[in-house]
């Protein structure tokens, strides 16, 4: 199936978006790429019809992306947002059934905006404020069955509270295609390396256990003297002195936090490995916690600049211990994964 996924609004210029809680723009695109990834992984062809800035008036960019959706005759369009003006709950619109060619047509476009609706409500407890009919511009304009969902109000404290963009993307796509996008969670602090607990890694012998689970490691290690924790690749762990850190690691001062806010995510790991710890700063007295391992996922919570990283947050699910893990190298413009 080939689907038109548009974030609505655009980030500047004309044709931005309503302010509340949240900035309207930044969550459709937060939404939206969760959307299309999802779409993808399940072998669909999506378009990607969002406009963010560039344009002359709103209609230059309402019709923009009608026109990217027109142009590669795309089976559905979905056009993502969320709703202002005191409200709370979810809406989703499709035109009036005066628009449609036939009134099977009508039938088809009305059965997906109805499901696209109860799902998106349904995954969050959103207030399900029904199916809509209005002629909005890429809902009448775009030759294909096509609705425009109001996620929740971005005004409303109380939806924001309850909104998690992750179980609205797959519910989007779910009632978008009526396939099953159920998902197992990111692994959390668990990988199928297992680490090892030894006096030293070439003494093989001295060995006493072999854990998935770094924690349980680490207390095996606590338990006794002169022994570590080394990974898959003999690489020391646990416990990390002055002397095992490698040169660019800074042992004399902490990094300068310069700025730190709440924000939701899902993080994926595109290097060999990435370490994280218990703070925002990489020194001898803050050891390595753990890693995440290419391909690997993480759920953060939180956002932390350094002088030197971008660190992302989340609490362990294992020890309740907040975890930090540098996802980009300031100083040399490096990037190790990517966020939705």
């Amino acid at each position: 199936m080939k689907i038109g996924i548009d974030m609505g609004h655009c980030l500047s210029g004309y044709d931005t978006s309503a302010r509340g809680v949240f900035v309207e723009s930044d969550y459709n695109r937060i939404v939206g790429k969760k959307v299309i990834q999802k779409l993808k992984e399940k072998g669909h062809t999506v378009i990607n019809c969002t406009i963010d800035g560039g344009v002359s008036s709103m209609y230059d960019s309402l019709a923009r992306r009608v026109k990217i959706a027109n142009d590669n005759n795309v089976d559905i369009f979905c056009s993502i947002h969320f709703n202002a003006g005191g409200g709370e709950g979810t809406e989703t619109y499709l035109a009036n059934p005066s628009a449609f060619i036939d009134q099977e047509s009508y039938k088809k476009n009305y059965a997906i905006a109805k499901r696209v609706n109860d799902k998106v409500a349904a995954s969050c407890g959103f207030v399900n404020r029904g199916v809509k009919h209005e002629n909005f511009y890429v809902i009448y304009h775009t030759k294909a069955l096509a609705i425009l969902v109001e996620i929740c109000f971005c005004d409303s404290k109380s939806d924001f509270a309850k909104l998690d963009t992750e179980k609205v993307a797959i519910a989007i796509c779910e009632g978008l295609t009526g396939e099953d996008y159920s998902v197992k969670p990111p692994k959390v602090e668990e990988s199928d390396n297992l680490y090892r607990v030894r006096k030293s890694w070439g003494d093989v012998k001295s060995q006493v256990g072999a854990y998935r689970i770094l924690e349980n490691a680490i207390k095996e290690c606590d338990s006794r003297s002169g022994y570590s924790v080394f990974d898959k690749n003999g690489v020391k762990i646990y416990p990390i002195t002055k002397a095992d850190n490698p040169k660019n690691e800074n042992n004399n001062s902490k990094e300068k936090i310069l700025k730190q806010y709440p924000e939701k995510g899902l993080f994926t790991c595109t290097v060999d490995a990435i370490y994280f710890r218990n703070k925002p700063y990489v020194a001898s007295d803050n050891p390595i916690q753990g890693q995440y391992f290419k391909g690997e996922q993480v759920y953060y919570d939180y956002v932390v600049i350094t002088d030197k990283y971008v660190w992302i947050s989340w609490v362990s699910a294992i020890n309740g211990v907040r975890r930090y893990m540098p996802i980009t190298d300031r100083i040399k413009n490096e990037k190790w994964g990517y966020a939705v």
